[in-house]
């Protein structure tokens, strides 16, 4: 199997440092739900475009857009 954002071979449906951002990502969007009322959509829109967000979380948050998930 390879993972879904870089294509290198795992077990899972993402390499271990894909997988570590996903976990984040998802991890954090009740907080930022709660707090800026956002949607999921407008949440992985604001993960992309933040210059402080790092590379692997922005691959996620690109695949996560792009698939609809």
């Amino acid at each position: 199997m390879k993972c879904e954002v870089c294509k290198r071979e795992t077990p899972n449906r993402y390499c271990e440092l894909h997988e570590n951002a996903y976990g984040n990502i998802m991890q954090k969007f009740e907080v930022w739900k709660d707090a800026a009322g956002m949607s999921w959509e407008q949440y992985l829109n604001e993960i992309v475009e933040n210059q402080f967000t790092g590379i692997w979380a922005k691959e996620v948050a690109q695949h996560l857009l792009k698939n609809k998930e």
